[in-house]
């Protein structure tokens, strides 16, 4: 089931689009600070915020609508 649900949470990441992808990526798996991340990509810190908040709430849609979380 644990395997089940981390295939479900990648895929999740692999269909957010690019901007939101990179973003969740680099804060999550990478572990950077909002502000490394604006820093790398040369975005405004309230984009970065924006973009994990929307990309989390896709991942969290997107597992919800697969019955993997309620």
């Amino acid at each position: 089931e644990v395997s089940e649900k981390m295939k479900a949470l990648e895929e999740s990441i692999g269909m957010l689009p690019e901007p939101y992808r990179i973003i969740i990526i680099l804060r999550h798996q990478q572990q950077l600070s909002y502000e490394e991340i604006s820093d790398m990509l040369a975005v405004p810190l309230g984009t970065v915020k924006a973009r994990i908040h929307r990309g989390r709430k896709m991942i969290v849609d997107f597992l919800s609508d697969r019955g993997i979380i309620s």
